[in-house]
């Protein structure tokens, strides 16, 4: 029964993703719609000033001389069928470039995610022993500080700064905020 509970909500969360996606891909379109050019003036760019009829014939090449809707359902049939396109610059296919990328990204991103758990719980442990403790107090000041500011409660520990802001428990009890020291 729990399975198949399971299994509904995950077909339930990719139908949901699927028009996510198309919005993302609709948006690429139309941000690159917006910029200024297109791919035959920066080919004919590279290749020194080439001739109006050059562009043209690029324009055509690529399918630029048709409506923006037409470009749009090409763009999204070849992202469908990954045909994502030929690089000028490496002279291959953009596809077999992505997936050569793709394993050193993967371990990339999959060591970053398991260095940010470790030090997570780490430091979650850490605050749970300490709590309310000298040793505590100012990683109590900001919270908001140790998310946006990278090493912020290494920075202000080892040069004695001591920023005073409301702790969350200070605003959940209406007591009013602490000074700025400075």
């Amino acid at each position: 029964m729990g399975g198949a509970r399971l299994l509904r909500y995950v077909v339930r969360r990719l139908l949901q993703a699927v028009p996510v996606v198309l919005g993302v891909v609709v948006l690429n379109f139309l941000l690159l719609q917006l910029a200024p050019g297109d791919a035959a003036t920066v080919l004919a760019g590279e290749a020194g000033g080439a001739p109006l009829e050059y562009i043209q014939q690029l324009r055509q090449r690529f399918g630029l001389d048709q409506p923006v809707p037409v470009q749009l359902f090409h763009y999204v049939k070849n992202i469908l069928t990954l045909d994502l396109g030929y690089s000028f610059r490496n002279a291959s296919p953009v596809l077999p470039l992505i997936l050569a990328r793709l394993w050193p990204t993967l371990l990339l991103m999959g060591t970053a995610l398991f260095i940010s758990v470790a030090g997570g719980v780490v430091l979650g442990l850490l605050a749970a022993v300490f709590y309310r403790n000298e040793y505590d107090e100012p990683h109590r000041r900001c919270p908001t500080c140790k998310r946006v500011v990278p090493w912020y409660d290494a920075i202000c520990t080892r040069c004695g700064t001591e920023l005073e802001f409301p702790t969350s428990s200070a605003a959940a009890q209406g007591q009013p905020a602490e000074p700025v020291a400075g």
